[in-house]
């Protein structure tokens, strides 16, 4: 029988064990990586759409005001044409301001679906006054319109004008 070499018994030994360890931290290192690139990619796609939503906010708010303000102005034009019922100038501009109320009436819905309750509701007022412009003054519509304005800046954190 021969003599056993102890030491290097105890070397493959050790030898083995941290082999089986330098496997057992790779695995453990893929496996925290491969965490660490989930938990990346969730943030990154939770970050796109949140910019994806502020940009379709940021478009319907702007078309709104882009309809109240075509309302505004086809209203404007009637008003210039009152006590001409029979002039077709006339007639052609209220056709256009009445278009114009439909559009702005359109997109408050949009406004409302999208926007928090302080913003829907602005809209609606401004919405209510521009259906009054042709009886009033434009002062109401005036101001709600840039309250509206202001509301929908801070929503998209824009700063005050």
């Amino acid at each position: 029988m021969s003599a056993v070499d102890w030491g290097t018994v105890i070397a493959a030994g050790i030898t083995g064990v941290v082999g089986v360890a330098g496997i057992g931290g790779t695995l453990l290192s893929a496996r925290m990586t491969s965490k660490s690139d989930a938990e990346n990619l969730r943030m990154s796609i939770a970050a796109e759409d949140k910019r994806a939503q502020l940009a379709e906010k940021r478009r319907i708010y702007a078309n709104c005001l882009a309809r109240l303000t075509d309302g505004f102005y086809a209203a404007t034009i009637v008003k210039t044409y009152t006590g001409k019922n029979t002039d077709a100038e006339y007639k052609t501009a209220v056709q256009e301001c009445n278009r114009a109320r439909v559009e702005a009436t359109h997109t408050l819905h949009e406004v409302r679906l999208i926007g928090p309750g302080h913003v829907g509701n602005l809209a609606s007022n401004a919405v209510r006054s521009l259906l009054r412009l042709l009886e009033g003054d434009s002062t109401e519509y005036s101001k709600v319109q840039a309250e509206l304005a202001s509301a929908m800046r801070a929503d998209l954190g824009e700063p005050p004008e």
